[in-house]
């Protein structure tokens, strides 16, 4: 049986790939066609099949639920783009964060200013970005507990 430290280091390198699969949940997948989201103002442009959801902003699709300050969802490239007062939340795992760019269908993110974690362990950091087999952290610390 692994040691305490042991079990904490092997969490800490497992735990960027729970966050990326927090953000990309499996290679190809599009939201269903069920996606729920409401806000204080919305509108769908026709022309560029982006949907626009702002103030109180929050999309739930599958085990996902987003919620943002502005969130911008574009059908067309199937990329989603949310603004302030980030929270994102599947299962267990929790992330926090200032903004993130997720493009569902090449199953990359690039997550700003964050917290993550899965209430044993979280990341803080000033950037995430990749997807779950290449990614990468700019100024990120590890520590034991919830993300807040």
């Amino acid at each position: 049986m692994p040691d305490l430290n042991a079990r904490f280091f092997l969490s800490r390198l497992s735990l960027p790939i729970l966050i990326l699969a927090l953000v990309c949940p499996s290679l190809g997948q599009r939201p269903p066609e069920d996606m729920e989201f409401d806000a204080d103002k919305d509108f769908f442009d026709l022309e560029t099949k982006e949907l626009v959801l702002e103030g109180n902003a929050y999309i739930r699709y599958g085990l996902f639920h987003l919620s943002a300050d502005l969130i911008h969802y574009n059908q067309a490239s199937n990329v989603v783009n949310a603004k302030g007062n980030i929270i994102l939340t599947r299962e267990e795992l929790r992330l926090i964060a200032d903004s993130i760019v997720h493009d569902i269908e090449n199953q990359s993110a690039s997550i700003k200013n964050f917290r993550a974690g899965n209430g044993r362990v979280y990341v803080s950091g000033a950037l995430l970005e990749g997807d779950p087999e290449n990614f990468r952290f700019v100024d990120a610390s590890f520590f034991a507990g919830e993300p807040g």
